[in-house]
């Protein structure tokens, strides 16, 4: 491989030379990229002391202290110390972690302001200044837990924020209709969704 690095790096190389280095990096890396090893279904339960593998860093570390409740552990890789979730590493030897099934029910209360058609605090959402996707993100975590009208306020501007967001929401199936806001709400710079 040296030697192949060495001739690349030669101004005097020729065609005939890069072709056959060429084909000798593709043999190369069929012989050691394309050769996955067989991913094993090994299940094991994380311990302090476990030596795992962070994914994300493709590193070692050690379980070094673990939230049996909250199920996070902590993992010291290096001088480097982070809390993570059991899907963020895996043993060492390619073991998965082995968890019998959650019965833990999350209840939702769902904000209902179909009754309102005052606009509050609580029923009016404020993007002005942000990128279409990022309002998205603000505007689809508030209706994931609402119901009735949403004022969102992003302003006049050159109006890309607001051609943005209607479009988006027109295309969602919970949302009923948009329409401005009354000049006293807002006028343009303001739309109300409602929501289903």
């Amino acid at each position: 491989m040296i030697d192949l690095i060495k001739k690349l790096r030669d101004k005097n190389v020729n065609g005939e030379d890069t072709r056959i280095i060429g084909k000798r990096l593709r043999e190369m890396e069929k012989e050691h990229l394309t050769q996955k090893k067989p991913e094993k279904s090994i299940s094991w339960n994380p311990q302090v002391g476990d030596f795992v593998k962070i994914k994300s860093l493709n590193s070692t570390g050690q379980i070094v202290d673990l939230d049996k409740k909250d199920g996070f552990y902590e993992i010291k890789c290096g001088s480097f110390r982070s809390t993570l979730s059991v899907n963020d590493f895996e043993g060492i030897n390619g073991e998965k972690p082995n968890f019998k099934s959650s019965k833990i029910e999350i209840k939702s209360i769902r904000e209902d302001f179909s009754f309102s058609k005052i606009r509050t605090s609580k029923n009016t959402i404020d993007v002005r200044g942000l990128r279409v996707h990022e309002a998205e993100i603000i505007i689809e975590e508030k209706i994931r837990k609402f119901h009735g009208p949403l004022w969102i306020v992003h302003g006049i501007g050159t109006g890309k924020l607001k051609k943005g967001l209607r479009n988006w929401l027109s295309g969602l199936n919970y949302v009923d209709k948009i329409e401005d806001a009354a000049n006293n709400e807002g006028g343009p710079g303001c739309s109300i969704a409602w929501i289903k």
